[in-house]
């Protein structure tokens, strides 16, 4: 299983190069779990779900099509990893977490003022960087063959 993050400061293109790695796995027909780190709580807005979240330490929704796991236990990424490992997912991506070990795509504009070299993100395991403003194909490309 291969794991790839992609890190950069807001508004730097991580979700849409997350989008992009995702349609080139689902049109090979692989496996994939995607992990976003989110900064702020977020809550589920429908009436029962809420009403359960008051009470249960973990509350699971299903529908016909897909089923969602809310627990109030924090699990770290490496057991999120692990848990996706155990399921046969082929490639985990992972957008944020950028203090992690794995593998990273590194997306650096706009860079913050005081921030202008890739070194002083002080990013561990940066595999490759891009400026989708202007590399957007080639990150894609990129993807392409790190993903075989």
């Amino acid at each position: 299983m291969k794991v790839l993050q992609i890190v950069g400061y807001k508004n730097t293109g991580k979700t849409t190069l997350m989008i992009e790695f995702l349609e080139v796995l689902k049109s090979r027909g692989k496996k994939v779990c995607a992990i976003k780190h989110h900064h702020i709580d977020f809550e589920l807005h429908t009436t029962d779900s809420e009403r359960f979240l008051e009470y249960a330490d973990d509350v699971i929704l299903n529908t016909p099509s897909v089923s969602y796991h809310s627990t109030r236990d924090v699990v770290t990424l490496a057991q999120q990893v692990e848990a996706a490992e155990k399921r046969d997912v082929d490639i985990v991506l992972i957008e944020g977490y950028k203090n992690e070990s794995y593998e990273k795509v590194l997306l650096t504009t706009p860079l913050i003022e005081t921030k202008t070299h890739r070194d002083d993100l002080e990013v561990v395991n940066c595999v490759k960087a891009f400026d989708l403003n202007t590399e957007l194909d080639d990150a894609i490309d990129w993807f392409k063959e790190w993903s075989k």
